[in-house]
């Protein structure tokens, strides 16, 4: 893993709100669900199941044009009517999967599909 996503202090990192892009987690047993946004610092999804607060796993989201693949914090979970929402902090990418994130945060924000906060 040769990046590790920081954003600058005081600022928050520009979130994109995803539509239909899926997440896989490598928990026991493997924890799927829908991605909500994304950010360059991590996102939000909506689970099959709750992971623990504090774990650190590997995911991969699938994107309509990349699946990007790294190592992640996750936050603390949320039941709602939905599911399991549960955020998640980048903690590794490799320079490839950061290059692919980069440019789906692009993308999404160029078709006009997010851009939730600043």
């Amino acid at each position: 893993m040769a990046e590790f996503p920081q954003s600058e202090r005081g600022r928050r990192a520009t979130r994109v709100r995803m539509q239909a892009q899926t997440i896989r987690i490598a928990t026991s047993p493997p924890v799927s669900g829908v991605l909500q946004t994304l950010s360059r610092t991590g996102g939000r999804a909506v689970l099959t199941a709750a992971v623990p607060e504090g774990d650190l796993v590997e995911v991969e989201i699938q994107t309509a044009c990349f699946a990007i693949a790294g190592l992640v914090e996750m936050l603390a979970p949320r039941s709602g009517a939905a599911g399991h929402v549960q955020a998640f902090r980048f903690v590794g990418l490799s320079d490839e999967d950061g290059s692919r994130l980069q440019e789906v945060l692009r993308l999404v924000k160029d078709l006009g599909k997010g851009g939730k906060g600043r």
